[in-house]
């Protein structure tokens, strides 16, 4: 282990969060601590260094935990406490954020105020609730890299079908492999407090229950 890891106390306000594709990080998953959320896990790191463009960080091994003496859910909690202090959430819509006239797409764009690695900040406490209580409607959530995810309010259940399709076709013409965060799109369903992965006939595939796992 490297030796300025091993005392806890030194590092345990630098632990952060972020997510990434299980299934395309499979091998080095074994070797890490990490949550599973529906495609996807919520890995942790150790900030080393920051830019405009970029974060820099060590990712939590499991022998880490295991040297600390602490829980994946100790860790996730203190992970998440620093995440959301240091990279407060943003949630702006697209036509906003790009300052056009690209009309009223009903589109936003939710990350974190860096823009950098802010996908996870949809699994922020009871953010994605607060969103769809104000908007009255579920959430449809195209997550569109590891930086970023958009949402939109689902107006008919009926419309869910394809969106996958959208999704691995903006990641097959605009996303970096190395960026690109899952296949599915997803819908948080305000009435049960969970989101679910969307087969391509908008049928539910798996959920995960944001209060109960995270916050």
């Amino acid at each position: 282990m490297i030796e300025n890891l091993k005392n806890f106390d030194t590092v345990k306000e630098r632990i952060y969060v972020r997510l990434i594709n299980r299934k395309r990080n499979e091998e080095q998953l074994k070797h890490l601590a990490f949550i599973p959320v529906l495609d996807l896990a919520a890995v942790f790191y150790i900030l080393a260094d920051e830019t405009e463009e970029r974060l820099l960080g060590v990712q939590l091994r499991r022998e880490y935990m295991i040297h600390w003496g602490i829980s994946t859910s100790e860790l996730a909690e203190l992970a998440f406490e620093n995440t959301l202090r240091r990279y407060p959430a943003s949630c702006i819509g697209l036509e906003r954020l790009f300052s056009i006239d690209t009309g009223n797409t009903g589109l936003f764009v939710l990350s974190n105020e860096k823009n950098i690695m802010g996908a996870v900040v949809m699994l922020y406490p009871h953010l994605l609730r607060k969103i769809a209580e104000d908007w009255r409607k579920d959430i449809l959530i195209f997550p569109s890299s590891v930086h970023e995810v958009l949402l939109c309010a689902v107006e008919k259940e009926e419309k869910l079908a394809g969106m996958g399709k959208i999704v691995r076709g903006v990641n097959a013409s605009e996303v970096a492999e190395e960026e690109q965060l899952s296949d599915f799109a997803y819908c948080y369903l305000r009435n049960e407090g969970k989101i679910i992965r969307l087969d391509d006939n908008g049928r539910e595939i798996d959920s995960f229950y944001l209060e109960n796992k995270i916050g």
